[in-house]
């Protein structure tokens, strides 16, 4: 489980929701999870 973000996929659609209220602001862990939730949908593939 992400801590920065929520990751749902779809079907063929994948959504990474940014979970940093009140301003979703980014930090470094936020865009180390979203990259890892990248590379692993590329790895799926």
């Amino acid at each position: 489980m992400m801590k920065h973000i929520g990751v749902q996929i779809d079907g063929g659609l994948g959504t990474i929701t940014l979970r940093k209220p009140p301003v979703n602001v980014f930090n470094i862990e936020m865009m180390d999870e979203i990259n890892a939730t990248l590379r692993d949908w590329i790895e799926e593939k």
